[in-house]
């Protein structure tokens, strides 16, 4: 079986929300427990999170993940993409690379990229709903290496832009479990679809 891992994106500086919007708590947990429990649960590789110098989780599952520094992450997320890349880049022959401002990612349809990806032995598998696809996303070793050369704010959606050839996809059905934290309404938003969505507790 090939070393896969998932790389939880962690190092954004969150300008628009005024703080550190993954230490922020919701539903008496911190943000990003949220896509750590996540990564962990799918259980599909290694959890790797790219994180900014000096923050601390402080979480539950620290010793269940490994940290990677980004020394950059004013550069964009590119930055935080490159810096998990090069980590992982020798030891694993794909990764799933997941945001962790988006809380509500099921485990479930983090197994169903994984396992869409081995049964179609293609070199990328994305997330989709509606008209909106990206991330969560697998991504075969062949793309680190023009991984690792990016800049900017591009992310992982213009390398799956450029090679639809290669590509495959999962529908996750609801786009509300794709819903991006950036501000305090979006922390507000959530709190009002949180139950529709996990009416048992999250996952």
């Amino acid at each position: 079986m090939s070393a896969n891992c998932v790389l939880i994106l962690a190092a954004g500086l969150s300008k628009r929300f005024g703080d550190n919007k993954l230490l922020q708590y919701f539903k008496g947990r911190r943000l990003v427990e949220y896509s750590l429990e996540t990564a962990i649960v799918a259980d599909v590789g290694d959890v790797f999170v790219v994180t900014s110098r000096g923050v601390n989780f402080g979480s539950y599952y620290d010793h269940l993940v490994t940290k990677v520094l980004n020394p950059s992450p004013e550069e964009g997320i590119s930055s935080s993409i490159s810096a998990g890349i090069s980590r992982i880049n020798r030891s694993h022959d794909s990764c799933i690379i997941m945001l962790a401002d988006q809380p509500f990612v099921p485990a479930s349809h983090i197994r169903s990229l994984y396992q869409k990806a081995m049964r179609e032995k293609v070199g990328i598998v994305y997330t989709k709903c509606e008209k909106r696809f990206g991330n969560p996303a697998y991504f075969q070793s062949k793309y680190f290496q023009f991984m690792q050369s990016m800049t900017g704010d591009s992310g992982a959606k213009s390398v799956i832009s450029d090679n639809f050839h290669d590509s495959r996809y999962v529908d996750i059905g609801d786009c509300r479990y794709l819903l991006d934290i950036d501000d305090p309404e979006d922390l507000r938003n959530a709190e009002k679809i949180y139950d529709s969505l996990f009416p048992r507790g999250f996952l």
